[in-house]
């Protein structure tokens, strides 16, 4: 094993660590109502033990449950167009050919809210590709997936030697404020399916959106606060997911 393949496999190792202790009754679900307080920060590291607990239980359970099991109320999925997941996915059925996927790198809000993971994919057929998931901290302290998608690539994303982390700059004492207010009025999704689609997180340092493109195409935007101001820091077709 080359140093970069061992890096990775050193950062992998870790996060399923975490992985694995996380879960209703130990089956790697998202972690239910026992779960304890939290405090309004950036979790980047449970945030991609999430990720690789959802892809285990895809690979144990079969995808759709997986889906499911993870979604958060009113989660969007792209099919291409978008839909919420979760009667779509109670009245269709998904590939048969199992998928793997790995988380490469993570960004989350200020306030750990909101958290975009972005990585790669495998099917036993030999398609490959990326996926992009966003990640929305629930009541009880912990995250569901808000959205997926992602597709396929002509060649496989390069395994980087650690998984990424970037976590948004905290808004301005002022703007906190203000946003702590009116917490309770954030809304990570939308409400409906018509017109943009865009969410942010309750502090407002991470936000998302998706555009059209030319003809029926949509990409999806992630910004990230720096230096006082918002940044592109993803840019992806918004297509089927894994």
């Amino acid at each position: 094993m080359n140093r970069a393949a061992a890096g990775f496999a050193a950062a992998l190792g870790a996060a399923v660590l975490l992985a694995a202790c996380s879960g209703p009754g130990g089956r790697g679900g998202p972690r239910g109502p026992q779960a304890g307080p939290f405090r309004p920060i950036a979790q980047p590291g449970e945030v991609v033990a999430n990720e690789l607990a959802f892809a285990r239980y895809a690979r144990e359970e079969g995808q759709r449950a997986a889906f499911l099991e993870f979604a958060a109320d009113g989660a969007l999925m792209f099919v291409p167009q978008p839909v919420r997941a979760g009667s779509w996915l109670r009245s269709h059925d998904l590939p048969a050919s199992p998928v793997s996927w790995q988380p490469y790198h993570v960004w989350s809000s200020c306030d750990g809210s909101l958290a975009v993971t972005r990585g790669a994919w495998q099917r036993e057929n030999g398609s490959f590709g990326y996926f992009v998931t966003i990640w929305q901290r629930q009541d009880d302290g912990s995250y569901r997936w808000a959205l997926n998608t992602g597709g396929k690539l002509e060649q496989p994303l390069p395994a980087p030697d650690m998984i990424g982390s970037d976590v948004a700059e905290c808004p301005a004492r002022q703007e906190r404020r203000i946003r702590q207010e009116r917490e309770r009025e954030w809304q990570a999704l939308p409400d409906s399916l018509e017109g943009p689609l865009e969410g942010e997180a309750a502090d407002g340092s991470l936000r998302w959106s998706v555009g059209e493109t030319a003809g029926e195409g949509r990409e999806l935007h992630v910004s990230l606060m720096r230096d006082g101001t918002m940044s592109e820091v993803l840019s992806v077709a918004a297509v089927a997911g894994q």
